[in-house]
């Protein structure tokens, strides 16, 4: 007899970054037509014994009389590419277990138990730790004023293969934000109540916010200058935090040459560039189609 019940996790608490509700609603919204719910793969780190869950995806997986159909072989091959690329792009982020929309408690299924066993069998994660998946579910009801977020294990009593009984863990968890998600949360609530004339409505300007960000960098490097030829003229007494945050900053700087560094530049500036010359291409076509359809719309 195997018996899950009892499994130790490596972390105290899990905590939520902002963008993964988002992407869950936003997968919600878009969702198939006659499905009733949706669900994906969470990924994430851990770090200092806080699980970290910072990205997630949706992946299409069947529902047949309204349970789960876990032995698709699309969904599957679709989650194990996505999974490669996204260990390619970020290896920082591995896949820590599932999430779906729900409307109502979750209750123990043998559809989670099975979809608990794929994500194991599929994913081995923070070896030598043995780490309990998470089930990541999001009531979709909007009943309650804040957002409806639970995290579970899902364990279970097997016997012969055959399962005797699962069990729904609920764990810790918070949403939890950086400085950077804050402000970004904060710029988006300054939109809730604002009034937006369609006339005057501009298109935003990537070059914009990169004069922005490229003017704040600019500051934040004249005040670390200026610190340090304080301490340096004896003017000002040296701070460990502060000196600290010089280090950290200094270190984290790749240590490139002037000509890679160049070229590396201005490959990115090509790239935008013709990422740019494609958007307005689009645009224009779009707007060539529109008014060729208005034209044949007033003819008929």
């Amino acid at each position: 007899m195997e018996d899950t019940f009892l499994i130790s996790t490596p972390f105290k608490t899990i905590k939520v970054h902002p963008v993964v509700p988002f992407i869950i609603l936003d997968q919600y919204v878009r969702r198939p037509e006659g499905k009733k719910h949706v669900m994906g793969t969470i990924m994430g780190s851990l770090n200092n014994g806080v699980l970290e869950i910072t990205n997630c995806y949706g992946v299409n997986y069947e529902f047949a009389d309204g349970e789960i159909v876990v032995d698709n072989k699309e969904a599957m091959a679709f989650n194990e590419k996505m999974k490669q690329l996204y260990a390619i792009s970020n290896k920082s982020e591995v896949v820590l277990g599932w999430f779906s929309t729900v409307d109502s408690p979750v209750v123990a299924q043998e559809n989670w138990f099975q979809l608990n066993e794929y994500y194991r069998s599929c994913c081995q994660l923070f070896k030598p730790v043995i780490l309990t998946l998470i089930f990541l579910s999001m009531n979709v009801s909007l009943e309650r004023p804040k957002l409806d977020l639970e995290a579970m294990s899902v364990t279970s009593v097997v016997l012969n293969e055959t399962v005797l009984a699962i069990k729904m863990t609920k764990l810790p968890v918070m949403i939890s934000a950086s400085s950077v998600e804050n402000q970004v949360i904060r710029s988006l609530l300054d939109f809730e109540n604002a009034i937006i004339e369609i006339n005057s409505a501009e298109v935003y300007n990537d070059l914009v916010g990169l004069k922005a960000m490229m003017r704040d960098l600019m500051s934040t490097l004249e005040d670390a200058e200026k610190y340090i030829r304080s301490v340096l003229d004896g003017t000002l007494k040296p701070s460990s935090e502060d000196s600290h945050k010089v280090f950290n900053a200094l270190f984290s700087i790749p240590q490139v040459s002037h000509e890679e560094f160049k070229q590396m530049f201005d490959s990115k500036l090509q790239d935008f560039a013709m990422v740019s010359y494609l958007s307005s291409l689009a645009l224009n076509q779009v707007e060539i189609a529109e008014k060729v359809n208005s034209k044949v719309a007033s003819r008929n």
